[in-house]
């Protein structure tokens, strides 16, 4: 996963930030899928005391998906690949 990662930030700039309405590269390993997403909403989790953040997307796909992933700020914004179900993701906004 980290190899595909590097790859493709040497093909796509990425952003350092992530806000609302910006479009995000989503990879994951299993099921294996390069996507990108609109970011539709930024939400403080409040029932944890750390900061954690239910990020709203629109995966770009056919038929378009809505999810919401709880998140930290490192892992919606690209600083670091992080596990759900134990499968590896990676999301980073796109400049």
């Amino acid at each position: 996963m980290e190899q595909l990662v590097n790859e493709i930030k040497e093909l796509v700039q990425l952003k350092e930030s992530t806000e609302v309405d910006d479009i995000v590269m989503v990879i994951a390993e299993e099921p294996q899928m390069v996507a990108y997403a609109l970011v539709t909403g930024i939400e403080r989790d409040l029932s944890r005391k750390d900061e954690w953040w239910h990020v709203s997307m629109k995966l770009l796909s056919m038929p378009i998906q809505s999810i919401v992933w709880t998140l930290r700020t490192e892992q919606f914004t690209g600083q670091e690949i992080f596990t759900m179900g134990g499968k590896p993701r990676f999301v980073q906004a796109v400049d």
